[in-house]
């Protein structure tokens, strides 16, 4: 065997003892124990070499420990680039190269360094940190990481970050040569050197078993929170069904919202306090609905003023609108949370958007009983700011119509007194009135004008997903739209119908005199006595709020809400006697999940018995397109957040027990390709000027998206506990962890996908990775995958629970809380600083001139 092939020979052996030191295979196995002698038999092929030898040998060992440890990145390229094989692993292939720069570079200052004087044991490990910390990759593995499973070796991290394990494993490799190199040329060994390294691997292993034992016995006495993990184990292409369309396409990301909510529903029965799902896990085909304020539901009080149903922070409470009114109101209507209209007596209406009532002028005075704000047709019209339509009825027939500014009255074809007005859709809607009157309007115009008998009716509904209409009035007559038109309906009352609430037609209330509370479910479509508050008591107005909890007010100022099956009292403000009239403030529809807003939307629809999308067809999208349906429990779940703008965010979205938004945490470090290109980049001088290089790549990459970064971390306060999140592979670099000691979290959250990467050893080898960030501020960390490997970390690195690969699982693990600073966490990466000053200080020591 000649020369140079010992040499390459021994550097090969360098690289595959550096591969196998990291999980190789779909598994956990890795033979961490060879990663302490990793570089010596490279050390011993860079003897007696000039640096540019040393360079290239030193490439041989980067390029093999590369592809040995990212073979999958090849494997990965084929399953979803569909490229030919042997290109996956020619484009690997040069990507190695480019990482076995990284022991290049230290082959060759090694050589450089050590030509007057052989370099000790020390600056050799801080030369190879320096160049392992500092070298440009995008998935780094560092050599320290190799001891992931040897955790009395890992602990020094919180000290000094994993640096400080390369640094150890290097000064032994780098023993064990000097002992060999010494035996084989007979020559003195430098003892001081090598008890140097035997005393730095014996504190290192001493001060990790003290510290073990020591946050064993903080953890033991750390509070916990029982934090549930939802792996619904989709696929990519399941995941977001862009190989399908139409209602396949609808079906299968409805299969997928439902495996996730089912799953977290059965970890909230089982005493989950805190759930977490993946990366992108909310992925719906549809609107989504939020609310950018805190008010919930609209009254008219019995001193015509406005007063709204609010989340304090700590509770819901009605407050007055402090502003000032037109005159006293009689009726209140909403159609987003942004218009709600109020009329009253001698023409008087204003709307209210959001932050205060505006005016709205009426032609004449006309005595006005009941309003309805109307959205345009579409779903965009659920969006803020759309133009509305507004209806207005009052005595003697009188009929207005116009918008948020003016109303115009207009024939109704009656004079009897109209008391309530419905509006299914734009230029479509019902009135009712005195005498049986019932008014239909079509187009904008009376189509008829009818009576459905002498009663009088006080009540008209028409349920929000259309699925029907009712109307209510004197001596419990009650009506529903049929496909043979109007019939009276079965109520088992003589009480006065007054009220009717709901927020889809699977479930309808009505509400009236004597203490009546009716309840109608499809699809039995049959009206039924529910038990009210208060059997004596008059109900002048029912409602529900946007969670769909239902709402009565009586006659002598009482008001309930109806939560769980359960009835409670809720207190009026000072100077409100009681409550004439009711109406919720929808969500507002997105396309997207805003970043904006206050509280995301839950769904009170119970999920489907069998989590068969077909039985969910026909549901408003606000009762399907949501995250917390089944269960209550706070969650944290990952989305592409939209500004309103053209970049989306990669996030993680905090909700709490009521939907409300507590807080948004965003990707700061994008992989490349995957989530961004490189913009702003221009070529030539053409006619049209520079060309935009970056337009270009998006073309010939189009499945690479365009996120924006966020510019810096965000804690998430829920449950208790302030949560520090890492998306994807931030949970591999430890500047993400850095950022977040500065707003000290005391858990944190990773939501990754790894699907991409199939059964190999990338998912094991990103799971690896993870554990030194619990260990570098002290944390556990709690990972969510969309296939595996899910796990809580502690912050020992001990791996207290995971879930396996390609399979649908939860975990729950109570998970300790824990405080404090680590000397990491506080100085970051300062002991490779001073790694990089020693050896500068080495190589101008070694410029110099020898003395004479």
């Amino acid at each position: 065997m000649t020369e140079r092939t010992q040499r390459v020979a021994l550097s090969t052996l360098s690289g595959l003892l550096i591969a196998s030191s990291l999980p190789l295979t779909a598994g956990p196995a890795s033979l961490w124990p060879l990663a302490w002698l990793a570089l010596t038999p490279l050390l011993w092929a860079l003897r007696d070499l000039e640096p540019r030898a040393a360079f290239g040998y030193g490439l041989v060992a980067g390029w093999v420990s590369s592809v040995g440890i990212l073979w999958w990145l090849a494997d990965t390229l084929v399953s979803f680039t569909q490229v030919w094989l042997p290109l996956a692993w020619l484009i690997l292939a040069v990507y190695a190269l480019f990482r076995g720069l990284q022991l290049a570079l230290f082959s060759w200052l090694y050589v450089r360094l050590g030509r007057r004087r052989a370099l000790s044991v020390f600056a050799v490990a801080a030369l190879f940190v320096v160049t392992e910390h500092f070298f440009p990759a995008i998935l780094p593995t560092p050599l320290g990481a190799s001891q992931h499973n040897a955790l009395t070796a890992l602990q020094v991290v919180e000290l000094a970050g994993i640096s400080a394990v390369s640094f150890v494993l290097v000064a032994v490799s780098a023993t064990a040569y000097r002992l060999i190199a010494a035996w084989r040329d007979k020559t003195k060994v430098d003892w001081r050197q090598i008890a140097g390294a035997g005393l730095l691997v014996a504190a290192t292993l001493t001060f990790g078993a003290v510290r073990l034992s020591s946050v064993e016995s903080d953890i033991s006495e750390a509070r916990t929170v029982r934090v549930g993990i939802v792996q619904p184990n989709i696929g990519v292409f399941s995941k977001e069904a862009k190989h399908l369309s139409g209602m396949e396409q609808v079906r299968l990301l409805q299969s997928n919202i439902l495996k996730l909510q089912a799953s977290s529903a059965e970890l909230e029965a089982d005493g989950a306090e805190l759930i977490v799902w993946s990366e992108t896990a909310f992925i719906a085909f549809g609107n989504k609905y939020g609310k950018t304020n805190e008010h919930f539901a609209a009254a008219i009080t019995t001193k015509g003023r406005l007063a709204l149903w609010s989340d304090t922070g700590e509770r819901f409470s009605w407050r007055l609108w402090e502003g000032d009114a037109p005159q006293p109101f009689k009726a209140v209507s909403a159609a987003r949370e942004d218009a709600a209209c109020a009329v009253g007596a001698d023409g008087a209406a204003a709307c209210w958007d959001g932050r205060g009532l505006a005016e709205v002028e009426v032609d004449g005075t006309p005595d006005l009983n009941a309003v309805a704000v109307v959205r345009t047709s579409g779903e965009r019209a659920r969006r803020p700011g759309v133009p509305l339509t507004l209806w207005a009825v009052g005595d003697e027939g009188a009929l207005l119509r116009g918008d948020l500014t003016r109303l115009e009255p207009m024939p109704s074809g009656t004079t009897q007194h109209l008391r309530g007005i419905v509006m299914a859709k734009p230029g479509q809607g019902l009135v009712v009135g005195d005498g049986g009157t019932l008014i239909t309007l079509y187009e904008d115009r009376v189509l008829a004008t009818t009576s459905l008998g002498p009663e009088d009716l006080h009540a008209v509904f028409v349920a929000p997903d259309a699925g029907g209409a009712w109307l209510g009035g004197q001596g419990g007559a009650a009506f529903q739209i049929t496909d043979e038109g109007w019939a009276r309906a079965a109520t088992d009352t003589q009480a006065t119908l007054r009220g009717f609430a709901g927020m889809s037609s699977l479930q309808v209330w009505a509400v009236g005199d004597s203490g009546t509370v009716l309840r109608q479910t499809s699809p039995s479509r049959t009206w039924e006595r529910v038990d009210g508050p208060d059997a004596t008591a008059d109900f002048v107005a029912a409602s529900v709020d946007a969670r769909g909890a239902l709402m009565v007010a009586a006659r002598d100022g009482r008001v309930w809400i109806r939560q769980s099956d359960r009835w409670s009292a809720v207190p009026l403000p000072a100077g409100a006697e009681g409550l004439v009239s009711l109406t919720w403030l929808p969500f507002s529809s997105y396309g997207y999940v805003p970043r904006d807003v206050r509280y995301l939307s839950q769904s009170t629809t119970p999920l489907p018995a069998t989590l068969d999308p077909r039985d969910d067809t026909g549901l408003f999208d606000a009762q399907r397109n949501v995250v917390q349906r089944g269960f209550r429990t706070p969650v944290v779940f990952g989305a592409v957040t939209h500004p309103g703008a053209v970049d989306g965010y990669n996030s993680a979205v905090g909700l709490d027990a009521d939907g409300r938004l507590a807080g948004v945490s965003d990707k700061s470090v994008l992989l490349p390709i995957a989530e961004t290109l490189p913009t702003g980049l221009v070529y030539g001088l053409g006619m049209d000027g520079m060309h935009d290089l970056s337009a270009d790549l998006y073309e010939f990459i189009p499945e690479a998206s365009h996120f924006a970064a966020a510019s810096e971390p965000a804690v998430i306060e829920l449950a208790g506990a302030r949560i520090g999140v890492m998306i994807c592979y931030e949970d591999i670099l430890s500047g993400p962890n850095l950022a977040l000691a500065d707003s000290n979290p005391n858990l944190l959250v990773n939501l990754t996908n790894d699907a991409w990467f199939g059964r190999t050893s990338e998912p094991w080898q990103h799971l690896a990775l993870s554990t030194i960030r619990a260990v570098e501020l002290r944390r556990s960390l709690v990972r969510a995958t969309q296939t595996g490997l899910s796990a809580v970390i502690l912050p020992t690195g001990e791996i207290a629970a995971q879930t396996a690969l390609d399979v649908a699982d939860t975990l729950l693990v109570p998970t300790p809380l824990m405080e404090g600073e680590t000397l990491y966490g506080h100085i970051g990466d300062l002991f490779v600083y001073l790694c990089l000053l020693a050896l500068l200080i080495l190589g101008w020591r070694t410029r110099r001139p020898p003395p004479a």
